[in-house]
């Protein structure tokens, strides 16, 4: 078909195939389909819109019909088709690639393994404080016995043709990434494996190790080409049925090296640091916790101390609050803990301590009433060490079995308060009708100080 363009210079212009229909020269007519075979183009095999099989543009796969083919329709000068071809264009799947995992810096007495379906990468030093990465490319171990033990993944060594170790990073000091995904994974001293946080170092039946681990048994399925004890990571070893105890005699450990059997008296490696991100239960061996610490129930071996709280005239606001429904200033004992010393008060004040009065248990609130017994069994500490009284007001007594009486704390002064329940006693005629009710107290004895 004519073009028409305007202006004097004519552009480049090549012709369509369509427009070389019925002008006496051949042209091809090109169509697509999707196929559910990469050896077939049989109406059965392709997939249909409407009885349409072939399209005039190339349609993408689907699941069911993965391959596109091309078919390609020559047609001669007098507009007969005299041959037709067709063209897979989707090629075959690859080979699976080969699973590659990071095992440190490069040694000489570590042997390497690289198979069809898992090779290894190490770490080589490089320059400016820099690291190169070589991963195994032949599909062997390493040494392989034709070379020697001191020849490593810088040396360039070829065997048939292949070179056997690969630089696969150069000079590299920092990763990073917006989004990671990782089912395996070894971070500096922390390694990912599952529902599991642990680290590297730990001990093995009592004996500290910092990453690696030579196992001093023999294997059931040992490898026959070396018969040696290989040398691996420490996580190897880890049990996460034993996290946190020593068990000697565990049977084909997920992730041991060879998934065999470990002989009677193998122990299983114990982390300094592990963590269930499934569970979120924690094992480690030291902490430092400077925040608060809530639990529900628990143990504690050996002595639990007690830091010290100092109350001053500049903090007290910290400690001390005013408590609207009681109309009296109260002792904050969750923030000032069980250890508390007054100093350099520049007056004398009044604090009251939470109870529970027989007479008076139908005024409080739920919530008053659950803390006020969650306090029971607690010993509070306080010392005067300013020259100011400390009144203490409420549910105070030095009787266990009645009574409750305010007192004063004298400048170097001290009273230990120890938090008790006991049945409601009647002072007065008045609040008979409470007589048996829980009376929750501060047991106090007061003792001068130096």
């Amino acid at each position: 078909m004519p073009k028409l363009e305007e202006g004097r210079v004519a552009t480049a212009y090549m012709a369509h195939e369509s427009d070389l229909k019925g002008d006496n020269a051949p042209y091809n007519e090109h169509a697509y389909a999707l196929s559910q075979s990469r050896t077939s183009h049989a109406d059965g095999d392709l997939y249909q819109v409407n009885g349409v099989r072939w399209f005039p543009s190339a349609p993408d796969p689907i699941p069911t019909h993965p391959y596109v083919w091309e078919r390609i329709m020559h047609y001669t000068a007098a507009g007969v088709n005299d041959q037709t071809s067709y063209i897979c264009l989707t090629g075959a799947v690859g080979a699976m690639g080969k699973l590659c995992y990071m095992a440190g810096e490069y040694r000489d007495d570590v042997e390497y393994t690289s198979n069809d379906s898992q090779t290894v990468a190490v770490e080589v030093s490089g320059t400016n404080d820099t690291t190169d990465i070589y991963y195994l490319n032949a599909e062997s171990n390493w040494p392989d016995g034709t070379a020697q033990s001191a020849i490593g993944p810088t040396d360039g060594i070829v065997i048939d043709g292949k070179p056997v170790w690969v630089q696969g990073m150069s000079q590299y000091n920092l990763v990073r990434a917006r989004y990671l995904f990782a089912d395996f994974a070894q971070f500096g001293a922390a390694v990912v494996s599952g529902d599991w946080l642990i680290s590297v170092h730990g001990t093995i039946n009592g004996t500290a190790y910092e990453g690696e681990y030579t196992d001093p048994d023999t294997y059931i399925n040992t490898d026959p080409n070396t018969g040696k004890n290989v040398t691996n990571p420490t996580y190897f070893w880890f049990d996460p049925a034993y996290p946190n105890e020593d068990h000697a005699g565990k049977d084909k450990v997920p992730g041991s090296p060879s998934e065999g059997q470990w002989a009677s008296d193998h122990h299983n490696f114990i982390p300094h640091y592990a963590v269930n991100l499934l569970t979120g239960k924690t094992y480690q061996n030291d902490a430092y916790i400077r925040g608060e610490v809530h639990a529900t129930s628990g143990e504690f071996g050996g002595v639990l101390k007690k830091s010290k709280t100092i109350i001053t005239s500049a903090n007290s606001s910290q400690y001390i609050y005013h408590d609207t429904g009681l109309e009296a200033d109260m002792l904050d004992i969750v923030k000032a803990g069980t250890n508390v010393v007054f100093s350099d008060l520049s007056e004398s004040i009044m604090i009251m301590m939470p109870g529970l009065y027989g007479y008076g248990s139908s005024n409080y609130s739920k919530n008053y009433k659950d803390f006020v017994r969650s306090l029971i069994g607690n010993v509070l500490l306080l010392y005067n060490y300013s020259s100011k009284e400390i009144l203490i007001t409420g549910n105070t007594s030095s009787q266990e079995n009645y009574g409750a009486t305010s007192f004063a704390l004298s400048p170097n002064k001290a009273c230990v308060m120890e938090c008790k329940v006991r049945q409601y006693v009647p002072l007065t005629s008045d609040d008979q009708s409470f007589e048996g009710y829980e009376d929750v107290y501060w047991l106090s004895r007061v003792f001068s100080i130096n």
